[in-house]
């Protein structure tokens, strides 16, 4: 077994890829996409948006009083983003479409406006 350890250490260590290798270049990943959402909904008084199923995320939006129309916006949009994210697009990136990123841009203009007056 000590020989094994000392074979281990000596061995070449492969090159572990790092998050930005692993990660779309791109400012408008589906993920960053997700966690800048969330980050925004948290600086709007929304504690853990992650971690809430989306009927408590509902809710919480009704609590900082975003419109319904936004709510349902962004419900939707977090479909989208999940759905871009977890697609079994191989080796491909799945490209974002524009409208997504239109409205994710008008959407966090909403809520960081519901941050500010609360």
């Amino acid at each position: 077994m000590l020989i094994r350890e000392k074979n281990a250490q000596n061995a070449p260590k492969k090159h572990l890829k790092t998050l930005a290798e692993l990660k779309p270049d791109s400012d408008d990943s589906a993920e960053k996409m997700k966690q800048q959402l969330f980050a925004v909904l948290e600086e709007a008084g929304i504690k853990s948006p992650g971690c809430l199923t989306r009927r408590e995320l509902k809710q919480s939006l009704q609590e900082i009083h975003i419109t319904d129309e936004n709510r349902t916006e962004l419900l939707a949009m977090l479909d989208s983003l999940d759905r871009i994210m977890y697609t079994p697009a191989g080796e491909k990136q799945v490209p974002i479409p524009e409208g997504l990123i239109t409205k994710m841009s008008a959407l966090l203009r909403e809520l960081k406006k519901a941050g500010r007056s609360h």
